[in-house]
């Protein structure tokens, strides 16, 4: 049995022989002279894992214990620390051999060692001594060393350095001694190169900060967030800001924090220079919950076991979803993707290296050429990343300034069309207007009522359109303004009930739950749904009846009123299959009923915009044969206004054609009329001698400012629109002499545009009048404004 066991008890041998071999023929002392200035202590380093994590100096440097410590090359090194995940405390030996006066310290390759305990052992003397820790807080010695101790004559002596982390990830800790002058020379150095990194970044993150404060653009801040972060990052690598120190200690809680920041400040910039919210809400979606896990990683990875580890899981989940984001915004054509792209490459191909190196799978890597790789890519990203958010500010200003070019070209065309529509439809209104002020055969004033409707809806219809092409390129204007709602709602119903008795239709107002209201709003675009959901339902419905319902819905907290308003048809109705396309410009329920019933499909795809601007949602149900009901719900603030301080609503059709109301006022009053056109300064005569006025026309500025020379005038008519001199020049003009200071001037203008009557008033002019315009309105602002005598 013996026999059969020697030769299994021989090759056991030959194995651990082989196996304690490189130790025996590597482990050799170090030397250190005055000729040398830097040596490295591989493969003369030994290690020795302590599984129980109790051991002392005393047992670990005893004779019993010298054979446990086992010499490594860079390879086994490596190996040796990332295998053995457990235990975290470890015992490292070199033997020194020292001669010669110059001062030696033993220096880590990295400042981020939690805690190193170094000890002096003197064999021949059997002395133990404490040299301290090797990791120095707030000092500005940025690296962990150990000056060892003068030697007067050649001496022979042993450095036991004991390694205590909770993490095992971050062990690749090389060492170096290295002379005084080395070191000095070394510091300098890392501390030129990494701090002037460090202040680099520093700079991009003031000038990105300023921009911020500048241009209130998030994707700035975001970007002041990731390039303050990787600060703290390199701070935590480099160790070169002292007061800062903490970082770099893998025991201490906010180790991993900067790596967590510089994370959540990834996501953050990603989201913000891409637009995930609109371009892939999906991914945006998951980014949200990630960066609140990120969140509350940080303050719980510190207390959890291998905390590096969890940081490195994060960093490649990041990776990965912003790996997708950015695929999938250049699949989906995103040009910011390819100008981030190289700052992006640029940052994780020099992040890559050395973080495979952290976890021991770049094993034969130079770390210092590794670190310098690094350090420099962060600058070259935090440079890349500005240029790049730069550039695309400045695509951003270039769009706008592009888009509000666009904006004022369609807006001096729609003012254009605007005045070349309505002045000759002026014409025909105010024909159809004359001639119904006079005494014609009953057969010439069906004529007349009917050219009178016709000129109305056309005036409707260029209205619409107008309309519609200014909200598509600006925003609503709306005012704000007190109104009576009754005299509102009365004035729809008298303006639409000729149209529906026309038809045979009954016409109902239900407001009687309504007191006597008087809101605050804008009545003109309240009467212009209301009018538009009227017409239609009198258009497409062919017996039965119209009802307008106004009924309170409540109130807020603050006292304002809501109000329901409702109108409901027994017309034709729409079939489920086309009320989805009925809001859309320029669509009706079909093409034959559009030609049966006229019109553009324009009103309520404008009323629908217009409720949206008061605050409302303008909504419809309609069953097909049996009728329709459009319905909103607006706010308005309350008002305790007397009827006389209300503005009332627009006066209707048949008001304005109704008997003139006796004017003494305007009888042999002196009246300038301003307009370049024949046609207009014809009618507006016409219709100034119908109100007993006296009117002088010219047809230009200059001729007005020459006739106010030669002549008293009680209030001028002013077109705007004129060549040469404009209404708006000839105004002010006007106004620069003292006599004319309080002289009436009235804009008459076909430029049915937002902002025109402020244009008007901000010229010096009094009022505004559109066109085409009603005998009587020029009536109503002439009694307004000769109450007094202006005349200079």
């Amino acid at each position: 049995m013996a026999v059969m066991l020697l030769p299994r008890f021989m090759l056991a041998l030959s194995c651990l022989f082989f196996w304690l071999l490189p130790g025996i023929l590597l482990a050799q002392p170090l030397i250190l002279t005055d000729s040398r200035e830097q040596v490295s202590t591989i493969p003369d380093l030994m290690m020795f894992p302590d599984t129980s994590g109790q051991l002392g100096i005393e047992q670990v440097s005893s004779p019993e214990f010298a054979g446990r410590f086992q010499a490594t090359t860079w390879d086994q090194h490596s190996q040796l620390i990332h295998e053995a995940t457990t235990p975290h405390v470890w015992w490292m030996r070199l033997d020194i051999q020292q001669s010669g006066n110059t001062g030696w310290y033993l220096v880590s390759d990295t400042p981020m060692l939690a805690h190193m305990d170094a000890y002096i052992v003197d064999p021949a003397n059997q002395s133990i001594r404490f040299a301290g820790n090797m990791r120095k807080e707030n000092s500005w010695q940025r690296l962990p060393t150990l000056q060892l101790p003068p030697v007067q004559t050649a001496s022979s002596y042993q450095i036991y350095l004991r390694s205590s982390s909770r993490s095992s990830i971050w062990k690749h800790i090389p060492f170096q001694l290295m002379s005084a002058d080395a070191l000095n020379q070394q510091t300098a150095h890392d501390y030129l190169v990494y701090g002037g990194i460090i202040m680099g970044l520093l700079a991009l993150a003031s000038y990105n900060l300023f921009l911020f404060v500048s241009l209130r653009d998030r994707s700035y801040l975001t970007l002041v967030a990731f390039l303050l972060s990787l600060v703290l990052v390199l701070q935590r690598i480099y160790n070169v800001i002292p007061w800062l120190s903490f970082i770099s200690n893998p025991d201490l809680p906010w180790f991993t924090g900067s790596v967590n920041l510089l994370l959540l400040s990834c996501i953050q910039f990603w989201r913000q220079l891409l637009g995930t919210k609109n371009l892939i809400p999906t991914l945006d979606r998951i980014f949200t919950p990630l960066s609140l896990l990120i969140l509350g990683m940080t303050a719980v990875i510190p207390w959890l076991p291998e905390a590096e580890l969890w940081s490195f899981v994060l960093i490649v989940v990041v990776t990965l979803f912003g790996s997708t984001a950015g695929g999938v915004a250049a699949y989906r054509g995103s040009r910011m993707i390819l100008s981030v792209a190289p700052g992006t490459i640029v940052f994780v191909g020099c992040a890559m290296p050395i973080t495979l190196w952290r976890l021991g799978l770049f094993e034969y890597a130079d770390p210092a050429l590794l670190n310098d790789i690094f350090a420099l890519g962060t600058l070259a990203t935090g440079i890349l990343l500005s240029l790049t958010l730069a550039e695309h500010t400045r695509q951003i200003r270039i769009r706008a300034e592009q888009a509000a070019i666009e904006n004022r070209v369609k807006d001096e065309f729609l003012t254009t069309m605007s005045h070349e529509l309505r002045t000759p439809v002026n014409s025909v209104v105010v024909t159809a207007e004359l001639l119904k002020q006079s005494q014609l055969p009953v057969r010439e004033q069906e004529y007349v009522s009917r050219l009178e409707t016709v000129s109305r809806h056309m005036l409707e219809l260029i209205n619409n359109i107008l309309d519609l092409a200014r909200l598509q390129v600006t925003t609503i204007t709306l005012h704000n303004e007190v109104f009576h709602l009754p005299t509102l709602l009365n004035r729809l119903q008298q303006m639409l009930q000729t149209s529906a008795t026309a038809k045979n239709l009954t016409l109902r107002l239900h407001s009687a739950a309504i007191p006597d209201l008087y809101l605050k709003g804008d009545p003109q675009r309240l009467s212009q749904v209301l009018l538009n959901l009227l017409g239609n339902a009198i258009k497409f419905t062919d017996q039965g009846s119209i009802d307008l319902y106004v009924r309170e819905a409540g109130s807020t907290d603050n006292g304002d009123i809501r109000l329901h308003f409702e109108v409901a048809d027994t017309g034709i109705g729409i079939a489920p299959e086309d009320q989805s396309r009925l809001f859309q410009p320029f669509n009706q329920i079909d093409n034959q009923r559009t030609r049966r019933h006229g019109g553009f499909g324009l009103g309520l795809a404008i009323s629908r915009k217009l409720v949206e601007a008061m605050g409302g949602k303008l909504e419809m149900d309609s069953v097909a044969g049996e009728g329709s009901r459009f319905f909103f719900t607006l706010t308005f603030p309350l008002q305790t206004n007397s009827p006389t301080e209300a503005c009332p609503a627009s006066d209707s059709s048949e008001e304005s054609s109704a008997k003139l109301a006796p004017a003494t006022a305007i009888a042999n009053k002196h009246i300038l009329l301003v307009d370049d056109d024949e046609m207009n300064r014809f009618f507006g005569r016409e219709l100034l001698n119908r109100l007993n006025a006296t009117t002088t026309a010219v047809d230009s500025g200059a001729e007005a400012i020459h006739q106010l020379e030669q002549h008293t005038f009680d209030l001028i008519f002013m077109d705007v629109s004129m060549p040469e001199m404009d209404g708006y020049e000839t105004t002010r003009k006007i106004r620069t002499d003292p006599r004319f200071a309080k002289l009436p001037i009235i804009a008459l203008t076909a430029h049915a545009i937002t902002g025109e009557k402020e244009r008007c008033l901000d010229a010096g002019m009094n009022d505004y009048l559109t066109k085409p315009f009603a005998l009587v309105d020029m009536q109503t602002l002439l009694l307004r404004w000769l109450k007094t005598d202006t005349r200079p």
